[in-house]
Order: C-alpha cells, then structure tokens, then sequence
C-alpha cells in the first residue's frame, strides 16, 4: 500500500518531466565589425552638413560607430527634432540609425516603438535601407513575442529577398530550438547541383555577375547560393549532433527514483550522484534507527527529511538533464549560427 501511495505521488512528476528547454543564444556586433560596413545613404551635402540638425547628426554617427549607443541616440533624437519636414528622405534616414541604434542595444521594444510611429512604417523598397529594416524588424517583433507581425516581415522579405527570409526562418528555428523544423527548413531551393552548373557557366563567362533581387549581400547570387548550400550542411548536423548525445530528463528522474544518485551519474554528474545517495542512505538510517528505538518525533522528523531530499532529486535530476540539454545545444549551435552569419544580426549589409 505504501508502494502504492508513491507511484501515485510521482505520476504527476513523471508527467511533467518533458524535455523543455530554453537555450541562450545571442551574439553582439563589435564596432570593428560595423567599421567595415558602409551607409546605405548617400553622403551628405555642403549645406545639409552646415545645419544644425546635419551637425548633430554626424556626432551621432561618430557615436554610434564606436557603440556609444546612449549618445548616439542623444544626437539623432536631436537632429530629428531640428530637421525641417521638408527633408523627407534625410528625416527617415534620421529614424532609421534611432532604430537601428536601439537594436543593436537590444532595446527591442523601443527599436519597434520607433518605427510604428515615424515615417519608417511608410517605406517600401525603394527605401536605401530596406533590407536591413526588414531583418531588424524581424527580429525585433520575434524578441517582444509579436509573432503575427514578425510573420508580415517574413513575408516581405521572402517577396524582395527570399534567400534572406530563408536564412532568417532557419535561424529562428534554431534559436528556439526547434528541432524538427531545423531539418525542414534546412532544404534550400537551391540544390547542389545547380550551384555547380551556375558556377561552370560563371567559370565560362557565360553568366553575368549581378546582385539581383533575390541576392542580398554584396556579392554575387552564385557564392550567395553556394552558402546557402553549405549552412545547409552545417546546420543539418545541429539537430542530428543533439539529438545522438542529448539526455531524457524523463530516464534522468526514473533512475533517481528507482536508486537516488543515478539520475545524476547518469548525467555526468559523479559528485552530486554521491553525495545524493550518501545523504538519501543516512536519512534511512536515521528512520529506521528513531522508530526502532520508538523516538516516534524523531522518526517523524527524519521522514520529512528523506520525502524532501527524495523527491527534492527527483526534480532536480530533470532540471539538471535540461541544463545539459541546453548547454549541449548552445555549443553545438552557436558557433554554426556565427560562422554562417545566421544570427540576424549578420545578416545586415550595412551599418552607420
């Protein structure tokens, strides 16, 4: 009966030992890297760079070049305020590095609070800096969990620049980890094959390099293509690499229930394993020494004790199997997510 009353207690754990996890993935932009990426706008002239509001706005630049993002943002707020409404084209590019600057501040509501009331949620592509809005919109939208409107600048871009919409759905899919759609997604258009036949026409001289409107980076469609090609390769392994060495919280808590300590070798976690059968056998031994001596309080005591610590690592040999699960994928993503520009970050083409 007491047997019974056990497995009855730990249905419920067992049912809610599901193999969620939330990993950390994240990557910061470093000044070098912005230095070596041009403006998407054209310079200014003589007697824009004379006004007030041209002045502030080359400070902000010098500023936001070196991510002294606080007062970069200062200074384009200020020429924001001092431009005449006449200067369309400059007033937009103004809102833009605000946004642009709150993003890589990781502001991400304040990024899509600047865009929903300026005159940035009026462009289309003939806008200098389309493709970046877009992408910093994106995620911006997927970071405050709007996801409707993160799916409408999906869409947009796969209309203007479907090879970017592509990296982008992928590296959602791996930032949250969702496995099954990592290896769907990870099916480009582009097959090898046809990468090869571009490349041998190219080596002919029978095609013309050009960035068109499916190729966003400035270099040609084919090496774009060719990636495209290889981070599908790369980030195949993410889920199979995962999924061969990832551990089940569920087995994690079984073993622990059945022998405490196990759940934990069973992670790796020799230490902790010890150390939890060590204080599991001692509290046993208390029981059993207080209630044949009939010290019934002390018994009583020493029972809450193990119930705590008993099931107390149950749940912790779970939490402990996502922490292993989470790091594993954080190491076997991020350094993918890099080297293939897949953060949204490095899909920008431009910078201050």
């Amino acid at each position: 009966m007491f047997m019974l009353h056990i497995l009855i207690f730990l249905i419920p754990i067992f049912l809610l030992a599901r193999g969620d996890f939330k990993p950390k993935l994240d990557y910061t932009l470093q000044d070098r890297y912005l230095l070596h990426k041009k403006s998407p706008f054209s310079e200014f002239n003589e007697v824009e760079k004379a006004t007030l509001w041209g002045k502030e706005y080359y400070i902000g630049t010098h500023f936001a070049k070196s991510l002294d993002l606080y007062q970069a943002i200062t200074s384009f707020k200020r020429a924001n305020i001092l431009i005449p409404d006449e200067f369309l084209e400059r007033k937009r590019q103004i809102e833009y590095q605000i946004l642009f600057a709150y993003y890589l501040g990781k502001k991400y509501q304040d990024a899509v609070d600047v865009f929903e009331s300026s005159l940035l949620s009026g462009v289309d592509g003939s806008f200098s800096a389309y493709h970046d809005l877009l992408v910093i919109l994106f995620e911006s939208y997927t970071k405050v969990e709007e996801r409707d409107k993160a799916k409408v600048v999906l869409r947009l871009l796969d209309k203007s620049y479907p090879m970017t919409a592509k990296k982008l759905e992928l590296s959602e899919a791996i930032l949250t980890a969702r496995i099954d759609d990592i290896r769907t997604l990870s099916d480009f258009a582009a097959t090898e094959e046809e990468v090869k036949t571009l490349i041998a026409k190219q080596n002919e001289g029978s095609v013309q390099l050009a960035v068109d409107q499916g190729s966003v980076l400035p270099e040609d469609k084919i090496t774009f293509l060719q990636d495209l090609i290889d981070c599908q390769k790369s980030t195949r392994k993410i889920a199979k690499e995962f999924l061969r060495h990832r551990k089940s919280p569920l087995l994690a808590q079984l073993l622990n229930a059945v022998i405490p300590g196990t759940g934990y070798l069973y992670l790796g976690q020799k230490q902790t394993a010890v150390t939890a059968l060590a204080v599991n056998s001692l509290f046993i031994a208390s029981m059993a020494y207080f209630f044949a001596k009939q010290n019934y309080p002390a018994g009583i005591i020493a029972t809450s004790f193990e119930i705590g610590w008993y099931f107390g690592g149950i749940l912790g040999a779970k939490e402990n199997a996502n922490i292993y699960n989470e790091k594993l994928y954080e190491d076997k993503a991020h350094y993918r997510l890099r080297d293939h520009r897949l953060y949204p970050a490095l899909v920008l083409c431009y910078g201050f």
